[in-house]
């Protein structure tokens, strides 16, 4: 089939609108969750329990967030809003190091990803993602105070 350009917009456009209004559909609810849409505002908290030497690297298709260093009660985070297809990924890599920077340990998950998003907690116009690393693994919330 050939398509005109105008009528290529409209099919672009009309996908465009069904994933917005419906997309987030596919995703399980959680309490009374509003859908995610571009415009939303995320925080995303990595804090270190109680791993003496945590490196922690994460990244998305458009931003590498670097190394960060971080010891017990240390936090990091960062604050973005998803992309127009609301297929933002922010994947994660964490490294149990030594005193000698040798690696003891290692995982990597998606810390944020369409399925996160829906269990953020919605504060102040801020949807809040946190993880708390310990030595025995990773616990979400969205809230600082009780995790999953």
């Amino acid at each position: 089939m050939n398509f005109t350009i105008k009528q290529r917009f409209l099919i672009i456009v009309m996908f465009n609108l069904l994933i917005l209004i419906g997309g987030a559909y596919a995703f399980p609810k959680v309490e009374n969750r509003k859908r995610s849409n571009y415009l939303d505002l995320y925080a995303v908290y990595i804090t270190d329990s109680e791993v003496d030497n945590l490196m922690v690297h994460c990244k998305s298709k458009d931003d590498d967030l670097g190394d960060k260093k971080l010891t017990p009660n240390q936090y990091f985070h960062w604050m973005f809003r998803q992309n127009f297809m609301l297929t933002t990924i922010f994947f994660c890599s964490f490294r149990w190091m030594t005193p000698d920077s040798k690696e003891l340990k290692n995982a990597a998950f998606n810390a944020f990803d369409m399925e996160v998003s829906i269990l953020c907690g919605d504060e102040y116009s801020i949807n809040r993602c946190y993880w708390l690393v310990r030595n025995d693994g990773f616990y979400f919330s969205r809230d600082d105070n009780k995790p999953l």
